[in-house]
């Protein structure tokens, strides 16, 4: 028994100093994890933030893409906008341009009424004049008048015919 009982105290001395290693490695290990518990904390908090600033990310490009997609959308409208007002700008110059050459045209005849009205108004002086002016023989006084008429006619427009036209017939009457 004796020996048992001095095995015991052996076994007991041997365990106690397992009992105090184990106790010393887990306090060791106990410390060494608190530090990995507070480093995964602060990792899984940085986590966390990382994540809702790509969240916020994530959203602010959605919203860029929708306002640029509404953006393109606009562009091309006034693109189209701008080459029909491209086309009708140059209709309307065009157009404007016809007109000013018309207007030209018009001046133009406006000058050469004026000129054959003013010839005419030459003409009815004279005419009177020789009325007024001692007459010669009736006769010869129409075939003056004709005479007359028809070298002025010929130098006349189409328009000026026919104001001479009518000249001859009120000269007649």
């Amino acid at each position: 028994m004796e020996e048992l009982k001095g095995e015991m105290e052996r076994s007991k001395r041997l365990a106690k100093y397992d009992l105090d290693d184990m106790t010393r490695v887990n306090r060791s290990l106990r410390g060494e994890l608190e530090t990995i518990a507070e480093e995964k904390e602060a990792i899984e908090e940085e986590l966390e933030i990382k994540c809702e600033e790509f969240d916020a990310l994530n959203e602010d490009v959605e919203r860029f893409a929708e306002t640029f997609a509404s953006q393109h959308g606009e562009l091309q409208n006034l693109e189209t906008q701008v080459k029909k007002l491209q086309i009708e700008n140059e209709k309307l110059r065009s157009a404007s341009a016809d007109r000013k050459k018309r207007i030209g045209e018009l001046e133009s005849q406006v000058d050469v009424k004026q000129a054959v009205g003013s010839e005419l108004g030459k003409l009815w002086d004279e005419l009177n004049r020789l009325k007024g002016a001692s007459s010669p023989e009736p006769g010869h006084r129409k075939s003056l008048q004709r005479s007359h008429d028809s070298s002025d006619s010929e130098e006349m427009s189409s328009e000026g015919e026919e104001i001479s036209s009518e000249e001859e017939s009120e000269e007649e009457n």
